[in-house]
C-alpha cells in the first residue's frame, strides 16, 4: 500500500510539470448524507478535495484528485427484554486517490466522474475499496457547485453518500 501511495504521489508530481499552461488546480469542500449500508449508523460526511486538471479540448478536462472525507458515526441506545444496549458507530475516514474527468455539456453545466481507490484510515478497517464519484454541476465564474454520489465498493458490498460540493479553480 505504501508503494502504491508513493507511486501515485510521484506520478502527480511528474504530471503537474507536463503542459502546465493547460492545467489548473482546484480545491473545495463537500457535505454529504450517507445512504445504503451507512444510513443507519452514520449521520453525515464532511470533507475536502483537491485536484489538478489538464484541458484536453474546449469541452473536456482530465486529471488527478485526492482529498479527505469523514463519515460521522452515531451513538444510540436500545432495550430488549429488559436489557439495555448501547451502540456506537465510530467515525470512518477515507483518502481517495483517483483519476478525474470533467465534460462541459452546455454553457456553464458540466458532468464528471472520479474513479480510483479509497484508503480507509481506521485501525479496524480493511485497507480500502474501489472508489467512484459521478457528479453534475454548474460553473460559477472561477468556482463550481456540484452534486455527486460518492461510492466505495469491495467484495460485493457498497457504501456511499449523496453530496453537495463546492470547488474553487486556481
Amino acid at each position: 500500500m505504501k508503494k502504491l501511495l508513493l507511486s501515485t504521489v510521484l506520478l502527480m508530481a511528474c504530471l503537474s510539470n507536463v503542459n502546465a499552461q493547460n492545467g489548473h488546480f482546484k480545491a473545495g469542500a463537500h457535505l454529504g448524507l450517507p445512504v445504503g449500508n451507512l444510513n443507519g449508523g452514520y449521520s453525515f460526511n464532511l470533507g475536502v478535495d483537491v485536484a489538478y486538471l489538464w484541458k484536453v479540448n474546449n469541452i473536456s478536462e482530465l486529471g488527478i484528485t485526492t482529498g479527505f472525507s469523514n463519515y460521522f458515526g452515531r451513538s444510540f441506545s436500545s432495550s430488549y427484554l429488559g436489557y439495555n444496549f448501547d451502540f456506537e458507530y465510530k467515525d470512518v475516514q477515507i483518502i481517495p486517490i483517483a483519476a478525474t474527468a470533467k465534460f462541459n455539456v452546455v454553457n456553464k453545466f458540466f458532468i464528471g466522474t472520479d474513479i480510483g481507490y479509497a484508503f480507509f484510515l481506521n485501525d479496524e478497517a480493511d485497507t480500502g475499496a474501489f472508489y467512484y464519484q459521478p457528479k453534475a454541476g454548474i460553473d460559477i465564474k472561477k468556482s463550481e457547485l456540484y452534486v455527486s454520489y460518492k461510492g466505495m465498493s469491495k467484495d460485493g458490498a457498497t457504501i456511499g453518500s449523496i453530496n453537495l460540493g463546492f470547488a474553487y479553480n486556481f
